[in-house]
């Protein structure tokens, strides 16, 4: 029998299973030795061993959904076109460029600035100590006006991005 859920429930799905794995990890983790002298604490339940067999069956279970999930989710992104500002990409692409390109963009743009901003300080204490450079001025080799404003772009498509993420995981439905 096939699920049928939205990306948002499938996301939130994913997070719970994450609690139980961690959760029946830690019990069998704590059942795997005792001192022979120790009773079995969980003897009612068919003993350590049993419990241990079936939780770890669970896990597994749990994994294999965890993988349905996710490919449902990647299939479901890889088909859904989406327009942000003048581009149009599959949600996957979408992702890999908020994930991998706008965040190093976004880093090597504030670096810039930083230097920019480092430079022009350090410049003008300079000239103030120095009277050769009281006749210098510093050369700034890039269009800071564009690196703010691609900044600027980056943060706006990331904002637009977001919000219509939130529409289509929300509306779009997966099966597994």
């Amino acid at each position: 029998m096939k699920t049928k859920i939205t990306i948002t429930e499938g996301l939130s799905e994913l997070r719970l299973i994450d609690k139980k794995i961690a959760s029946k990890q830690k019990a069998v983790v704590g059942l795997v030795t005792r001192v022979s002298l120790l009773a079995d604490p969980i003897k009612t339940e068919g003993g350590s061993e049993v419990y241990i067999s079936r939780e770890l069956q669970a896990i597994g279970d749990l994994f294999d959904r965890k993988t349905n999930i996710r490919r449902a989710i990647r299939k479901a992104n890889e088909k859904t076109v989406l327009k942000v500002n003048d581009s149009e990409m599959s949600v996957a692409d979408w992702l890999v460029w908020r994930r991998e390109v706008a965040e190093t963009e976004q880093y090597l743009y504030n670096q810039i600035r930083k230097q920019v901003q480092l430079s022009e300080v350090t410049f003008v204490q300079n000239q103030q100590r120095q009277t050769e450079l009281k006749q210098a001025d510093l050369i700034v080799n890039v269009d800071i006006k564009s690196v703010f404003d691609n900044l600027a772009d980056i943060e706006e498509t990331m904002e637009r991005l977001d919000g219509k993420l939130s529409l289509i995981n929300a509306t779009t439905f997966i099966e597994f």
